[in-house]
C-alpha cells in the first residue's frame, strides 16, 4: 500500500480518496476505519476484561497478544487482559509495521523486542523486554523477516 498528502491551502474539509485495481478486504477495512475515526471513534483501541473489571487499552501499551486456552489475552506491563477479538482479525487490523504475527496463537509488538536469538537450523527465538520467551513458527518466519527488513 502507498500512502500520498497533499497539503491544499484552499480545501474546506479533509478528503480521502482510496485508487485501487478493486474492492478488495483491504479497500474495505480502510474505509471502515476511515468511517470510524470520522465517527469520532479510535477504531484500534481494545477493550481489556479481568475478572468483572473492564479498561481501554492502548496498542502502545500492548507487548504481545497470545492465547490461552480458548481465548485471546492481550499482556501490558499491567498484566494480562482478555480480548474478545480473534487473533486472526487482530492480525488484519493492526499495523504490519507495529506488529507481527509469530505464530498461529501469538501476535508481537516489534518495539517490546529485546532480543532476538538466530539459530543455525534457522528458527529465531524472541525475548520480550519483560522476559517473555517464543518462537517464531516456520509457517511465520517469512512474514517476520519482512517485517524486521531481512
Amino acid at each position: 500500500m502507498k500512502t500520498t498528502t497533499q497539503i491544499d491551502l484552499t480545501a474546506e474539509e479533509t478528503e480521502v480518496t482510496i485508487r485501487a485495481r478493486a474492492v478488495s478486504s483491504e479497500v474495505r477495512r480502510i474505509q471502515d476505519a476511515l468511517g470510524q475515526i470520522a465517527a469520532g471513534h479510535n477504531p484500534w483501541e481494545l477493550i481489556g476484561m479481568r475478572g468483572d473489571r473492564a479498561t481501554g487499552l492502548q496498542l502502545g501499551q500492548v507487548m504481545r497478544f497470545h492465547t490461552a486456552g480458548k481465548r485471546v489475552m492481550a499482556q501490558t506491563v499491567d498484566g494480562d487482559w482478555n480480548v474478545r477479538r480473534r487473533i486472526r482479525d487482530l492480525a488484519e487490523a493492526l499495523d504490519p509495521h507495529a506488529f507481527v504475527q509469530i505464530n498461529r496463537g501469538e501476535i508481537i509488538a516489534l518495539r517490546y523486542v529485546q532480543q532476538m536469538d538466530f539459530s543455525v537450523a534457522g528458527t529465531i527465538g524472541i525475548t520480550l523486554v519483560d522476559g517473555t520467551r517464543s518462537f517464531v513458527s516456520r509457517r511465520s518466519l517469512r512474514a517476520f523477516k519482512q517485517a524486521l527488513g531481512l
